[in-house]
C-alpha cells in the first residue's frame, strides 16, 4: 500500500519484492538502492532482534485476529513456509503449551502448528512496542479496512508521506471474512490457543482503538 505513496520507490526487481527486499537490507543486492523505500519484514521470525539493530526506519507493525491468519496459513501457505515459521519461532511456543501434542511422533497437526506459529509471531509485539518507542506504528488490520478513512491518514503521518484517499483501494472488507471459514471445532482451538496473546497486543495499538478515536 504505502509502496504507491508519494515519495516512496518501488524496490522490486525480481518475481518476489519480499526476497528483494530481504537481498537489498543484506547488502547482496544494490540495484533500486536510492529513494525511500518500504519493505515487508515479516520473514525475520526468530531473528526479531535485528529490528534493534538499526534506527534509521520507522515500523508498521500489523496485528490481524487469529482465526483469519491461522485459516490463511492452513489454506494458502505452503505447506515448507509454515513449518519454516514454526520451526523458527512456534516450536517453542507449542512444547510449553502443550508438550504432548508437540512430541507426537508423527509430528504436531497443523493447525497446532499455526497457532503456536501465530502466539509466537504476535508476541513479539510488546518487546517491540517496548524497545522502538515511537518508531512503532501497532495496527490491527480489521480495524484499519474497516476505518480506513480515519485510520490510513494517521499512518500516513507517521510515515511521513503524503495522504491520497486512492492508497485505501486495496484494502477490502472481503478480506476480513475468511475468520468464518474455520469449522467449528477448529475455530475454538485457535479462540483457545491464541486469543489471550492478539487481545494482549491490542492493548499496544498506537493507531487506532481508543487513543486515536
Amino acid at each position: 500500500l504505502l509502496k504507491r505513496a508519494d515519495g516512496m520507490t518501488d524496490h522490486a526487481f525480481g518475481h518476489d519484492d519480499e526476497l528483494d527486499g530481504a537481498l537489498l537490507l543484506a547488502g547482496y543486492a544494490t540495484r533500486g538502492t536510492d529513494g525511500r523505500h518500504c519493505f515487508q519484514t515479516t520473514y525475520l521470525n526468530d531473528r526479531v532482534g535485528e529490528y534493534f539493530e538499526h534506527r534509521d526506519y520507522r515500523l508498521i507493525w500489523m496485528l490481524r485476529e487469529p482465526r483469519s491468519v491461522v485459516y490463511s496459513m492452513l489454506n494458502n501457505w505452503k505447506r515448507g513456509a509454515l513449518n519454516r515459521l514454526y520451526d523458527a519461532c512456534g516450536a517453542e511456543v507449542l512444547a510449553q503449551a502443550d508438550p504432548s501434542v508437540a512430541s507426537a511422533w508423527l509430528g504436531p497437526p497443523r493447525l497446532a502448528k499455526a497457532c503456536a506459529s501465530y502466539v509466537a509471531k504476535t508476541a513479539q509485539t510488546f518487546e517491540l512496542r517496548e524497545r522502538l518507542g515511537e518508531r512503532i506504528a501497532v495496527v490491527d488490520y480489521d480495524e484499519l479496512v474497516a476505518n480506513k478513512k480515519v485510520l490510513l491518514p494517521k499512518l500516513c503521518e507517521f510515515v511521513g508521506v503524503p495522504y491520497d484517499a486512492r492508497l485505501g483501494d486495496g484494502l477490502h472488507a472481503r478480506s476480513i471474512v475468511k475468520r468464518e471459514h474455520l469449522s467449528a471445532r477448529d475455530a475454538e482451538y485457535v479462540d483457545r490457543f491464541c486469543s489471550a496473546v492478539y487481545t494482549g497486543a491490542l492493548t499496544l495499538r498506537t493507531i487506532g482503538g481508543a487513543r486515536c478515536e
